[in-house]
């Protein structure tokens, strides 16, 4: 797929509108750093750059949203990630837990933190401690998490800016 970010980032205003309102209604931290982005280009330009991870999928369950700060997490490049089946991230042995976990955040319309593992693009698990909370896009209840990479200590990582990743 020829994937053009800035048309994805200018073409997708209501995908933007409905995640910074989630964002802002769940009171999710989240690190808006470049206010002059959302100017230029819509409101999912700010979520792209910013410097916390967030992904979102539609209720296909594949990504819509994958910023460049999970690509530092998980190895996929924006353009790579989007449209992924968001399963691709999910070990098996938590697949099962997961769903219950999203059927939890959309019906009862909160937000929910968990510690949990994720498969990084090259096969390897790493920890995270994800934010999961709900947005709705065209009437639709779908799920997006803002996600921290966690050491062997538990503590927060954030995840070095490589060659391969922006």
């Amino acid at each position: 797929m020829d994937f053009d970010l800035i048309q994805y980032i200018t073409g997708n205003r209501q995908l933007g509108s409905a995640l910074a309102a989630a964002l802002d209604k769940y009171h999710v931290d989240f690190r808006r750093e470049h206010p002059q982005a959302e100017r230029c280009y819509g409101p999912l330009a700010q979520l792209f750059f910013s410097q916390s991870a967030l992904l979102a999928q539609d209720h296909n369950h594949l990504l819509n949203f994958y910023n460049f700060s999970a690509a530092r997490i998980f190895g996929y490049s924006p353009q790579e990630a989007m449209g992924l089946e968001s399963l691709k991230l999910v070990p098996a042995e938590v697949v099962r837990e997961r769903a219950d976990i999203f059927r939890k955040v959309i019906a009862e319309g909160q937000a929910v933190e968990v510690l949990d593992n994720r498969i990084t693009k090259e096969g390897r698990i790493v920890r995270i401690n994800a934010l999961i909370f709900p947005y709705e896009l065209d009437s639709r209840p779908s799920i997006a998490a803002r996600v921290e990479l966690l050491g062997a200590d538990g503590k927060r990582v954030v995840p070095l800016i490589t060659p391969e990743t922006p």
